[in-house]
């Protein structure tokens, strides 16, 4: 048989000889956590943190830049276009999020009335394509569903996500999808999805937001199809909306991580002084100064609160902060002292 009766026979069923393919390991627009191309997905209870992460995300691609404690590796070359399809929060809202968190707001687009649904394809296609977008945010996957489509119900989800990931594949942006829990509460985090388990089988990498056993706010992986399990991503909120990103953490699991802030864990507010620590290792680190520089710089790393340099120094000494390394030394000046990512 020659070469071309072969080929004319393989094609005729639809067959591709994989000898004539050419390898090619999976892309990442945010290693390992955001597959490129391809859809991912972020779940979480309401207050989890699912916006706070996506608004960080979002304002460090449209600035180009990859802030200092922010776990993996942000793939971009330089500022990039965030379309952000939201139906929670009115624009002079989205608009604080996105200046808290120092976002380029010119790079960041969001409706400003109608939402595509994920039925109307051609019309996401058309904004992806037209502004050359980095990232499509999905947000929550659940209000931009098509009337008549039952999210339970695979055999009219998979349809709809399989026309967004051609959307992907086709112009290299990437797709996040953010998904609310169901009541499932005893049920492993794997099947806590609000709907449908093709939003989970369908995407490439899976995280679940919420709070590690002692109350700290983490994100961390549930699936990850192309490299292995990122290290659970460690944050803060501060009162302003603004995310401190606080490194990450192997040894928890997207299954380690609580829907809701355990009981026991729940302040008013966070220490202001561990959120101080944690900006300071993850923004400056390795960081050395004494109590008083440290108080001083608080309020360029978006810190409120610290204003105590004694009251530095003591939590320093008395509490060991997760993923941070403190150690100090006397001098001359008084007690410096030392912060950096574990």
């Amino acid at each position: 048989m020659s070469a071309l009766e072969e080929f004319e026979r393989e094609r005729s069923c639809g067959l591709v000889r994989m000898s004539t393919v050419e390898a090619h390991e999976p892309d990442f627009l945010w290693w390992p956590y955001l597959r490129l191309g391809n859809l991912n997905l972020l779940r979480g209870n309401g207050g989890s943190g699912k916006t706070s992460i996506t608004f960080a995300l979002a304002a460090a691609i449209s600035r180009g830049i990859q802030p200092k404690g922010m776990p993996g590796r942000l793939n971009i070359d330089g500022p990039g276009i965030v379309i952000y399809l939201g139906s929670e929060d009115d624009l002079p809202e989205y608009r604080a999020m996105l200046d808290a968190n120092g976002a380029d707001a010119d790079n960041i687009l969001i409706p400003d009335s109608h939402i595509p649904t994920l039925g109307e394809i051609a019309t996401l296609e058309k904004m992806v394509r037209t502004f050359s977008a980095t990232l499509l945010v999905i947000d929550p996957v659940q209000a931009l569903l098509p009337d008549g489509v039952d999210m339970n119900k695979s055999n009219q989800i998979r349809p709809l996500l399989d026309g967004l990931r051609s959307v992907c594949r086709e112009t290299g942006c990437t797709a996040l999808i953010l998904e609310h829990l169901n009541k499932m509460t005893k049920s492993a985090n794997t099947y806590r999805g609000s709907g449908s388990m093709d939003f989970y089988n369908a995407s490439r990498s899976v995280l679940m937001a919420g709070w590690t056993e002692d109350g700290h706010r983490a994100c961390g992986h549930l699936k990850s199809n192309g490299a292995a399990y990122g290290p659970c991503i460690l944050f803060q909120i501060d009162d302003g909306g603004h995310l401190v990103w606080c490194g990450g953490d192997q040894s928890i699991s997207g299954e380690d991580i609580e829907a809701t802030r355990p009981k026991e864990a729940i302040n008013p507010a966070p220490n202001p002084y561990e959120v101080l620590v944690y900006a300071i290792a993850n923004q400056r680190g390795p960081w050395e100064g004494t109590a008083s520089q440290a108080i001083a710089i608080s309020p360029s790393l978006g810190v409120g609160g610290a204003s105590s340099p004694e009251s530095f120094g003591r939590f320093v000494r008395t509490h060991k902060v997760a993923g941070v390394k403190c150690t100090s030394k006397s001098t001359n000046k008084g007690t410096v002292y030392r912060l950096e990512v574990e």
